[in-house]
C-alpha cells in the first residue's frame, strides 16, 4: 500500500509506519524471516516512493543484507544440526530427527534480488569524478555508501536453478540483471577505478586485458539471451531495440545499454590503455558510450508515461548515470573526438526536454494527488529538477557561443533549484556525489 498510494502525502505516512514495523520486527523484537525480507526488498526496490524526508534506503538496505545472512540464504542450506547437544532430550536421545530444508525458488529470488538491489548503492568513482566536472567549485563528495551483498559459489547455484526451473516470466529476466550486474560489479574493481591505472613494473595485468575481459562478458551475454528475448531467431546484438517487446525486455534493454556504458567509460579517463594507444581505441570506445547512452535515452522515452510509476529505483538511477555520462561526452576534449558530431547524434537539451515533458505527464495519466493544490509527486519533482538541469545547459552552451566564461552570473541561483529536492538529490548522491550550495 505505501507503494502503490497514489496520494504522496499517503505515501509519506504509509512509509514512515513501515520504517517503524521494519525497526520494531528487526531491532526490538529480532525477528527473522522470508516475509520480513521481501517486504524490504519490495520497500527498497520501489526507494524514490520514500525519500521525500530522509535519505533512509541505504541504512534498509543494509538491513535486508542482514536479513540474508540471518537466514542463511547466501549459502547453501544445511545438511546437519549445527547445534548438536541442543538436539537431545535429557536422555541424550535425539529429541526429534533433523531433516535438511531444502531451498524454495521464493529463497533464491530473494537473495539474488538482495544483491542487485544492494548493488545499486555501491559508488562509482567515474561517476563521482564526472559531477566534479559538472559545475566548477560547485561540487564536494558525499557518500551513502553500501558494500554489494557478497557474490558466493552458491549464488551462481541460484542463478542456474531459476533460469532452468522458471515459474514466472519474471524468473528470467531477475536471471539477466543479475548476470548484467555481475558485469557492473566486475567494472567496479578493474584497475582504473583506483586512481593508479596502469603502473610500471607491477604484477598487476594492465587495463587493456581488464578492457577486454570485460568486452568479452558482455559479447557472451548478447549471444546468450533466451529465446523470449528474441525475434525471429535474432540475437539482440543484431537487432533494433524497437523490434523486440515486452516490458520484460525494454527493461532488460535498459540494464544493457547501461551496463555497455559502464563498460566502456574508460575511454572518459586519462587511463593509458586508451591515451597512448595509436589506433581509434579511445574513439571507438568514446562512440560505444555515445550509442549506449542515446539508446537508452531512446528507448526510455518510447515507453507510455503511465508505465514510469512502476519503474524501480534502479531505472532513475541509471537515468541520472546516463545524464552526467552524455554530459561528459559532450564536453570531452580530444583531439580525436568531434564534439559537435556528438551533439547532433544526443543533444541534451533535447533528451532533457523530453524528459521534462513526459514526466509532467504522469501525475494526470496515472492520476496521482488528485486534487491537491500543489505538484509534489516525485514526477513533479523531477520535471522540476530536470528543467533546472537543463536551464543550466542551456546557458552554458549560451555563454561558450558567445565566448563568455560568466555562467554563475547569468544562472544566478535558479540552476541550483534542482538541489531543494531531496528525491533527485538523493538518488544522484546513492554512491555518487552531491553539489554543495555553499560554495
Amino acid at each position: 500500500m505505501s507503494i502503490s498510494a497514489k496520494s504522496t502525502a499517503q505515501q509519506v505516512a504509509l512509509g514512515k509506519e513501515v520504517r517503524i514495523t521494519m525497526g520494531r520486527e528487526m531491532l526490538v523484537e529480532g525477528k527473522n524471516n522470508l516475509d520480513l525480507l521481501l517486504g524490504i526488498l519490495v520497500f527498497i526496490a520501489w526507494g524514490q516512493y520514500h525519500i521525500h524526508d530522509k535519505p533512509v534506503i541505504t541504512q534498509i538496505t543494509r538491513l535486508a543484507m542482514e536479513l540474508v545472512v540471518n537466514l542463511g540464504l547466501q549459502k547453501p542450506p544445511l545438511k546437519e544440526p549445527t547445534q548438536v547437544m541442543l538436539n537431545l532430550d535429557e536422555r541424550g536421545c535425539p529429541s526429534r530427527p533433523f531433516t535438511p530444508s531444502a531451498r524454495t525458488a521464493e529463497e533464491r529470488r530473494a537473495v539474488l534480488g538482495c544483491f542487485l538491489l544492494s548493488s545499486v548503492y555501491e559508488p562509482s568513482s567515474q561517476s563521482l569524478q564526472a559531477t566534479r566536472w559538472l559545475i566548477k567549485n560547485r561540487v564536494s563528495s558525499y557518500f551513502q555508501r553500501v558494500d554489494a551483498l557478497r557474490w558466493t559459489p552458491y549464488l551462481d547455484e541460484c542463478i542456474t536453478v531459476l533460469a532452468e526451473n522458471r515459474e514466472y516470466p519474471s524468473d528470467a529476466l531477475l536471471v539477466q540483471l543479475v548476470k548484467l550486474q555481475l558485469i557492473v560489479e566486475k567494472v567496479g574493481h578493474a584497475p582504473w577505478h583506483d586512481g593508479r591505472g596502469d603502473t610500471t613494473g607491477s604484477a598487476r595485468a594492465p587495463s587493456i586485458f581488464y578492457l577486454k575481459s570485460l568486452q568479452a562478458h558482455l559479447r557472451d551475454f548478447k549471444v546468450n539471451i533466451p529465446p523470449e528475448y528474441q525475434k525471429n531467431g535474432k540475437a539482440m546484438s543484431q537487432i533494433i531495440h524497437r523490434t523486440l517487446i515486452g516490458t520484460c525486455t525494454d527493461v532488460l534493454l535498459l540494464y544493457l545499454y547501461s551496463t555497455e556504458l559502464r563498460v566502456n567509460e574508460i575511454a572518459l579517463s586519462r587511463v593509458r590503455v586508451v591515451c597512448d594507444s595509436p589506433k581509434f581505441e579511445r574513439l571507438d570506445l568514446l562512440y560505444a558510450c555515445l550509442h549506449a547512452t542515446k539508446s537508452w535515452f531512446d528507448l526510455f522515452h518510447s515507453l507510455p508515461s503511465a508505465s514510469y510509476v512502476g519503474f524501480s529505483i534502479q531505472m532513475f538511477t541509471q537515468m541520472a548515470h546516463c545524464i552526467i555520462s552524455l554530459f561528459r561526452l559532450l564536453t570531452f576534449d580530444d583531439p580525436s573526438w568531434d564534439r559537435g558530431l556528438a551533439q547532433d547524434t544526443a543533444n541534451l537539451s533535447q533528451i532533457l526536454g523530453q524528459i521534462i515533458e513526459i514526466a509532467s505527464q504522469v501525475k494526470v495519466v496515472a492520476g496521482l494527488d488528485q486534487g491537491a493544490s500543489e505538484d509534489n509527486d516525485i514526477f513533479s519533482v523531477l520535471a522540476r529538477t530536470i528543467r533546472s538541469i537543463k536551464i543550466w545547459w542551456d546557458a552554458k552552451l549560451a555563454a561558450e557561443s558567445a565566448n563568455s566564461m560568466a555562467l554563475d552570473e547569468t544562472l544566478g541561483e535558479t540552476a541550483m533549484e534542482f538541489w531543494d529536492d531531496v528525491w533527485l538529490k538523493d538518488i544522484l548522491a546513492q554512491g555518487e556525489f552531491h553539489f554543495d550550495q555553499t560554495v
